[in-house]
């Protein structure tokens, strides 16, 4: 053969290589990154924000709305844990429409609901209504906005995945500084604005101004394109080769002509096989059966309740020193040092300053038996939600940290055991924002091995952090008006055994079994 034929023969090779169809992995990798993910990031934040202040922005307003809404310390704990009642119950319906319709759609019709939610709960005068309100919120937030990762994630390669997730995250989770911002900028303040013929104080103010982010959320969620793996998913290769090459050019400052991916390989079929109930039951059944398999497989079984546990702990602590540490520092900052000192030689307990009786709003009912169902008008000292934005902003970038530095065992060990005992200060909600880091990062790691097993794990242990945080804010509260001391005392109990709990943590299941297969092979 020729020099010029075999020359003729590698072109043609090359070619064909190039117009073969190819799958959504090697797509998605020829579009690179730049651009287009950064646009793509700023515009699903207020999306993703959406989520932590309608779970956060609740706990700001228990002091102020404490009169207004007729709120008891339990009825403040039902109120901060009915969002995530709301996530809890409803989560396993969405993973059954999921799969028929577009996340765009899904953000879209969640954010509608959640900004006409947040904009009527600001002139809600009922505490059963304002309930009803979180309940709804809370269906929304742990349904479509709780894919926004999901989401996110479908624009980028595997190579890019792990650093983007480690910045993503961080964003979000800025989420959380703001809320308390906020309030430190407009509850302390005695306003009162006629909107309607509705009195608007301060506290609802700034709930209206909480409801920013779902407005400018669904602005941005009209303009995000659909996901390229959706597209591909549905059969429409057009859509999806041309949303790839807009990517590309986008990151890559090149001609859309010469993206190198000619044609996708999809599915020609964009109808369902089944009917959507039909498939929805088999996926139930898919479902219970990775759970049954989960519970039951000794390879599993010890690690995922192990982790499952520190993940019950770590968020029950998290969330309810998170929503309740505002509140009961203006309960403190309310004690009446005078009536306190002109009778008593000794410095008072917290449990004691906790007491509604000795704060200078319950001088008024102490002649009153009844004083659990009076409400307390409470002096909101700005100093206090200024601690909290510093608390927040610390806990945000404490937790970006560890998942630097966590890149060991005894690391995470240290950091685990470090963070949950230390109930005394404020840095309480810092270090337990870095424990729920450093187990969502250390549990995944038994089962990776089983991609199926990985995402029936990763699902139980999200239900399992709501779950904590509802039963921790109720049990909270209602010790809190019961007996204070059994409130922070079994609590510190609770958290001292997940601390030592983590020296014995379980060695992930991947290893174990390698290290197994390799022992047998010696034997053999």
């Amino acid at each position: 053969m020729l020099a010029s034929d075999r020359d003729h023969d590698k072109i043609a090779t090359k070619t064909d290589n190039v117009n073969e169809p190819a799958d959504f992995d090697k797509a998605i990798s020829a579009t690179g990154y730049g651009l287009f993910n950064v646009l793509l990031l700023l515009a699903v934040l207020p999306i993703a924000w959406t989520a932590v202040f309608d779970t956060t922005s609740g706990a700001f307003i228990l002091a102020s709305a404490e009169c207004d809404l007729e709120l008891t310390f339990f009825r403040k704990g039902v109120l901060v844990a009915f969002p995530y009642i709301g996530m809890t119950t409803t989560s396993f319906i969405w993973d059954y429409i999921t799969p028929y319709t577009s996340m765009k759609t899904l953000f879209m019709l969640a954010l509608v609901g959640d900004s006409i939610l947040n904009i009527v709960s600001t002139g809600v005068q009922s505490y059963y209504i304002f309930l009803l309100v979180k309940f709804v919120s809370g269906i929304f937030i742990g349904g479509p906005l709780a894919m926004v990762m999901t989401y996110l994630t479908e624009f980028h390669s595997a190579r890019y995945k792990p650093r983007f997730a480690t910045w993503t995250g961080f964003l979000f989770s800025v989420a959380n500084i703001i809320p308390a911002a906020l309030g430190f900028s407009i509850l302390p303040m005695d306003w009162h604005v006629d909107i309607l013929g509705q009195d608007y104080n301060s506290w609802r103010i700034y709930l209206l101004i909480c409801s920013i982010p779902p407005v400018v959320g669904l602005v941005t969620a009209t303009m995000l394109p659909e996901s390229p793996k959706y597209l591909m998913a549905i059969g429409r290769s057009d859509a999806a080769l041309k949303l790839l090459r807009r990517m590309y050019c986008m990151n890559t400052r090149q001609p859309p002509d010469t993206f190198p991916i000619k044609a996708l390989l999809v599915r020609q079929k964009t109808q369902l096989p089944r009917p959507v109930l039909e498939a929805s039951l088999e996926r139930m059944r898919v479902s219970l059966y990775n759970t049954k398999l989960l519970l039951t497989t000794t390879a599993y079984l010890p690690a995922f309740c192990f982790v499952s546990f520190l993940q019950f702990g770590s968020m029950l602590g998290f969330n309810v020193m998170r929503l309740w540490v505002p509140h009961l520092f203006i309960i403190l900052n309310n004690f009446d040092w005078e009536n306190w000192t002109s009778s008593n030689e000794r410095q008072p307990t917290m449990c004691e300053m906790l007491d509604c009786r000795a704060t200078l709003p319950g001088r008024r009912y102490l002649n009153y038996s009844n004083v659990d169902d009076m409400c307390f008008r409470w002096t909101i000292n700005p100093v206090i939600y200024q601690n909290s934005t510093i608390i927040a902003s610390s806990a945000v970038l404490f937790s970006f940290l560890t998942g630097f530095i966590t890149t060991t065992k005894l690391r995470k060990q240290i950091i685990n055991a470090r963070g949950l005992p230390d109930i005394g200060g404020k840095q309480f909600r810092n270090k337990l924002g870095a424990v729920s880091a450093v187990h969502a990062d250390a549990g995944g790691g038994g089962y990776r091995d089983d991609k199926n097993s990985g995402t029936t794990s990763a699902s139980i242990l999200t239900i399992t952090g709501n779950i904590a945080a509802i039963v921790g804010n109720l049990i909270f509260s209602a010790l809190l008006g019961i007996e204070c001391v059994a409130a922070f005392l079994g609590f510190g109990c609770f958290f001292s055994v997940c601390c030592c709990g983590i020296l014995f943590f379980p060695q992930p299941a991947k290893e174990s079994s390698t290290k197994f297969a390799e022992a047998s092979t010696s034997k053999a």
